[in-house]
């Protein structure tokens, strides 16, 4: 966990420039968080992950209030996964017979004006859910995150390439973002792989963003 003194700190370090007319804190913050929900929307962050019960009744279903976006869901019988559902389009699912087997989308239930999870077999039974947390942002100068200071080197050093950005020097953004995607790569290989461990062994979504390395 890391405080906003913190990462302004060593953002001022980074940048040489502590004129309230290049930022403000409150431009700071926003700029943090927005680097923040980049990393949380892009790669599943072990310390974010969590695990729940999803009740299906009749083919509905309501998401845990924490819930971020999902990294998997199944169902397991007899100590056996034998369905991993795949979320679809409402339109590619309404087409869908009740019968189908393992799919999901989310619409509004018309009974309640409630947004809900919807599931094909249209029946009653039980999922294992892994899911990505909702971030903890930075709300004040006063506030902190939930990120791994392992995470600290990625999130100045992009913050800064944004601030540079902003600001019309476009040299420098670039080489602070060079150094961020290199620092975002040494913290991700510590906190996804810890000892060695290979890519297909560990629990990731169908989405996590793997294109940047």
């Amino acid at each position: 966990m890391s405080n906003f003194s913190t990462y302004k700190n060593r953002v001022q370090q980074v940048i040489a420039n502590e004129s309230s007319v290049f930022y403000t804190d409150e431009k700071m913050i926003a700029e943090i968080n927005s680097v923040h929900a980049d990393l949380v929307n892009s790669h599943d962050i072990p310390a974010l992950l969590k695990k729940a019960t999803v009740n299906v009744v009749d083919g509905k279903a309501l998401m845990p209030d924490d819930m971020h976006r999902i990294v998997k869901l199944y169902q397991i019988e007899n100590n056996n996964i034998t369905k991993d559902f795949v979320y679809v389009t409402q339109t590619d699912f309404d087409v869908l017979p009740d019968s189908g087997s393992a799919f999901m989308t989310q619409d509004y239930d018309t009974a309640d004006d409630t947004l809900k999870y919807f599931f094909k077999p249209v029946e009653t039974y039980d999922l294992v859910l892994r899911y990505i947390k909702k971030p903890q942002y930075i709300e004040n100068v006063n506030g902190a995150n939930d990120l791994d200071s392992i995470f600290d080197n990625y999130i100045v050093h992009m913050t800064a390439a944004n601030l540079f950005q902003q600001s019309g020097r476009y040299d420098e953004s670039q080489l602070y973002m060079q150094r961020a995607t290199k620092y975002l790569k040494d913290a991700l290989d510590i906190v996804l792989y810890p000892g060695g461990r290979k890519q297909q062994m560990r629990l990731r979504s169908y989405y996590e963003f793997n294109k940047m390395f």
